[in-house]
């Protein structure tokens, strides 16, 4: 295979996957990010790798499939900051967990759904409501500030060249490939691949296409390290937590980051209090660390993973659940690269949903 020059705008989990993706397969790979300016979501990251909306049944097959290229990544890199969890859901009308349980197991994600006398006995440290709850043993959890990292660390070691602190103003599109102007100098490539995050719009929008996003601002708190363990994550209507492996809790508000004003005082108060509810071991924790990121999602709600520009060689993927989805997206981004061809399953994901019919005859 002939080594392809490919330039990657966006270090975050998402860009450094595919970096490690295509570096693995011999490309020539430069990564672009903005540190400075920049505020990457894989930090404002719950860490959760889940499957979720099962109302959408293609988007929770890509969703699976991405958990088990998790799992394959743990298989071959024991030492990767991702570890299976207990996954506790009740964030949801009690109405519809059945329902929503049921539609787990019809679409092959193995969940139960534990009524509250089962919730007591299987989960006897925690004070669980008087509800049910959906559990799954196949969840995931990333550590949101190591996985971007340590995905960098082995792309290094295959060759891969990570540049911070740019300043990306624009792609042109050319016959020769995509040139990239960085820091007010040209680039030439065979190929640009786009998962900036929310700065992927403005890039995008130079080329001509509309790109609706609808960018949430987050805040997740982090507490002082526990000696307890938690041995669970937890989905409550109202909250949210889990524990990382140096002991540090990661909660959020079901609600916190929707106001860009969020009084992070009362919310670390009004989440060390559902804690300590939830947790009687957990009575004197203490939220220390806020992380307010901005969180990229199509106008849709749906991600965009999909080919532009009129000679095929400028790639983009945007969406909210990167910290799920990246395993896939670099496989299917990887695959295009080699084959040219799109990847049979983000057929439902292309841009064109978001263009006018002027704008598509326009492109």
């Amino acid at each position: 295979m002939s080594k392809t020059n490919i330039a990657i705008i966006g270090a975050g989990i998402l860009g450094s996957a595919i970096a490690l993706e295509l570096g693995t397969a011999g490309h020539s790979v430069e990564v672009f990010s903005d540190d400075h300016n920049a505020k990457p979501a894989t930090h404002a990251s719950f860490g959760w790798i889940n499957a979720h909306t099962p109302e959408n049944k293609h988007h929770f097959q890509m969703r699976l499939e991405s958990m088990r290229l998790w799992r394959a990544l743990r298989s071959a890199y024991p030492a990767i900051p991702v570890r299976q969890i207990t996954a506790v859901d009740w964030d949801m009308p009690e109405t519809e967990l059945e329902e929503t349980q049921a539609q787990y197991s019809d679409l092959g994600h193995e969940t139960h759904l534990l009524e509250a006398d089962a919730l007591k006995n299987a989960f006897p440290h925690l004070n669980l409501p008087e509800t049910s709850a959906i559990t799954s043993y196949n969840d995931m959890v990333a550590e949101p500030d190591q996985i971007a990292s340590f995905f960098k660390k082995h792309a290094e070691a295959l060759g891969v060249r990570f540049s911070t602190d740019n300043s990306i103003e624009r792609i042109d599109t050319s016959p020769n490939g995509p040139q990239l102007v960085v820091n007010a100098t040209l680039h030439q490539f065979d190929q640009v691949i786009i998962v900036a995050g929310t700065g992927s719009q403005a890039l995008v929008e130079h080329l001509g296409y509309a790109l609706p996003m609808n960018n949430r601002q987050g805040i997740l708190l982090r507490s002082k390290a526990m000696e307890k363990e938690l041995n669970c994550l937890i989905s409550a209507p109202d909250f949210h937590c889990w524990q990382m492996t140096d002991g540090t809790i990661i909660a959020g508000s079901a609600q916190a980051g929707r106001e860009p004003n969020v009084d992070v005082t009362a919310l670390a108060k009004q989440l060390s209090e559902k804690m300590a509810e939830l947790a009687p071991d957990f009575a004197d924790i203490e939220f220390t660390t806020k992380t307010h990121g901005t969180r990229p999602e199509p106008g849709d709600g749906m991600p965009v993973i999909d080919v532009v520009g009129e000679h095929g060689n400028i790639h983009l993927a945007v969406m909210h659940s990167g910290i799920t989805l990246a395993p896939f997206v670099a496989k299917a981004i990887s695959h295009q690269v080699k084959t040219g061809k799109q990847h049979e399953k983000v057929a439902p994901y292309s841009l064109a949903r978001f263009q006018t019919v002027q704008e598509k005859i326009a492109i």
